[in-house]
């Protein structure tokens, strides 16, 4: 699982270069532009993310998100199965 990104990198772009990353996000498809320059970055690197890699990345984050929440649902229908018929709260 890849780990949080809290780090931000600040890039200043003219419109046609801006343009330019965005039509090139999508014919290699990427989701969007911070996507591809990570990617680029990751090359630059020698970690060459290609876009099936980023994607199963992504899977891989949701289906342990999906775990945390499945179990957050398993916990919230025990406690509200718990509970006495007629007492609230």
């Amino acid at each position: 699982m890849i780990s949080t990104r809290n780090r931000i990198i600040t890039v200043r772009l003219s419109d046609d270069e801006y343009e330019s990353l965005r039509a090139a996000t999508q014919s290699r498809g990427y989701r969007n532009v911070s996507e591809l320059a990570r990617a680029a970055m990751h090359s630059v690197a020698g970690d060459i993310l290609a876009p099936h890699q980023l994607l199963a990345r992504r899977v891989d984050e949701h289906s342990t998100r999906i775990a945390e929440l499945s179990r957050d649902v398993a916990r919230l229908l025990s406690e509200v199965g718990s509970r006495k018929p007629g007492i609230d709260g």
